[in-house]
C-alpha cells in the first residue's frame, strides 16, 4: 500500500510539473518580430561600391565591423519600423530607417513588406532582408541584403 501511494505521489508530481508545449502565437504580428537582431552577414552594392561581409562581426587591422537591425512596433498591430545600424570601430555609426513595413504571418514566420514588395522574413529569432532597386533614369541597380539573429 505504501509503495502504491509513493508511486501515485511521484506520478502526480511529474505530471503536475509538465511543461506546456503549446506556444501561444502573439495576437499582434508586429510584436512577434519586434526586437534587436545582430547582423551575421551583410551585402551591399550600388554602382561601383560593393561591400560583401559574409560573416559578422568582421575584424581587420584592428577595426571591427558589426551591426544591428531593430524592429519597433508602430501604432498599428501589423506595422514596424526597421532601423539598420552599421558600426565600425573608430567611426560614427551609420543608420538607415525604413518606416511602415507591414508584418504578415506566413506559415510559422512573418513577411515584412514595403508597399506590395516583400523585403524581409522574420520569425522572432532570425531575420533575412533582401532589397533590390533599379534607378529608372540611370538603370543602375542597388542591392542590400543581410541576415541577423537575436
Amino acid at each position: 500500500m505504501k509503495t502504491l501511494l509513493l508511486f501515485l505521489l511521484v506520478t502526480l508530481t511529474f505530471t503536475a510539473c509538465k511543461k506546456d508545449d503549446d506556444e501561444v502565437a502573439p495576437a499582434k504580428p508586429a510584436e512577434a518580430v519586434a526586437g534587436t537582431y545582430n547582423l551575421t552577414s551583410f551585402y551591399y552594392v550600388s554602382g561601383d561600391d560593393r561591400i560583401n561581409l559574409p560573416t559578422l562581426p568582421y575584424t581587420q587591422n584592428g577595426q571591427t565591423v558589426s551591426g544591428t537591425a531593430s524592429l519597433t512596433p508602430q501604432t498599428t498591430d501589423d506595422q514596424v519600423t526597421l532601423r539598420l545600424t552599421l558600426k565600425i570601430t573608430g567611426s560614427d555609426d551609420q543608420s538607415i530607417e525604413l518606416k511602415n513595413l507591414t508584418v504578415q504571418q506566413n506559415g510559422s514566420g512573418y513577411d515584412l513588406t514595403a508597399g506590395n514588395q516583400t523585403i524581409a522574413s522574420a520569425d522572432g529569432k532570425k531575420m533575412n532582408l533582401a532589397i533590390s532597386e533599379t534607378d529608372p533614369t540611370t538603370k543602375a541597380t542597388s542591392e542590400l541584403k543581410f541576415t541577423a539573429e537575436k
